[in-house]
């Protein structure tokens, strides 16, 4: 799917966690070098790469947190040229990746925005594309079908709060959030003119984005607890 200007949605496989059914999604972006951004890679076939191919040089890779790793090496294998993004705590728990950049450091020269959501064990880079004025997240923002989950899994699904009608943060990543830290973070993103909001797991929003974000944060106002 394309976004809009230099940038592409493309949905993969469904990933069966414990019998919790998750869709994946990635992005494409191309900036004005030329020079393509894989965002979340999903599982590559022969098709997908010679897409993503033509749309310009595969020069960089970007691990949004720690648990988006299961599809890199091979667009590693196919790209070996590119730069693999990610946060701090990826390479903590991923030794045996090699990591060019941190992605705390790193800002795309105003193309591509990081924003660092923290959490007490983990922490994912939300990225913000300028062009599109889309707002990109891996696991903070989910929102999933209740047909996704069967029996027990969709109460625990429900009450992790994934299965609104719009983007949320789970229940459970609300719980381990650094809220002062995070506050600062959203605050950053709010300010930001933002149309679109991508997310891995579940349903996009293209349009209204901004209200979309102010609505999913909510909960972590001071005058919210």
């Amino acid at each position: 799917m394309e976004l809009g200007q230099d940038i592409w949605l493309f949905d993969g496989t469904t990933l069966d966690l414990a019998g919790f059914k998750y869709p994946t999604r990635m992005a494409v972006i191309r900036l004005e070098n030329g020079e393509l951004v894989v965002w979340s890679p999903i599982e590559a076939s022969d098709a997908l790469l010679e897409t993503v191919g033509s749309l310009g040089k595969v020069a960089h890779f970007i691990a949004p947190n720690a648990y988006h790793h299961l599809f890199l090496r091979e667009w590693i294998r196919a790209f070996p040229a590119a730069k693999l993004y990610a946060p701090a705590s990826f390479s903590k728990r991923h030794l045996n990746v090699y990591v060019d950049e941190v992605l705390e450091n790193f800002d795309f020269n105003g193309e591509i925005l990081m924003f660092c959501y923290p959490t007490v064990h983990w922490d994912e880079a939300v990225i913000y594309h300028a062009k599109s004025r889309t707002m990109i997240f891996a696991d903070v923002l989910q929102c999933l079908p209740r047909s996704n989950f069967d029996g027990w899994r969709r109460w625990v699904a429900i009450l992790n709060l994934i299965t609104g009608e719009l983007p949320a943060v789970p229940r459970k990543t609300r719980f381990f959030t650094e809220r002062k830290k995070a506050r600062k973070t959203v605050k950053a993103m709010l300010a930001l003119p933002t149309e679109n909001v991508v997310i891995a797991h579940g349903s996009c929003v293209f349009g209204q984005g901004k209200d979309v974000l102010v609505k999913a944060f909510e909960w972590l106002s001071p005058s919210a607890g």
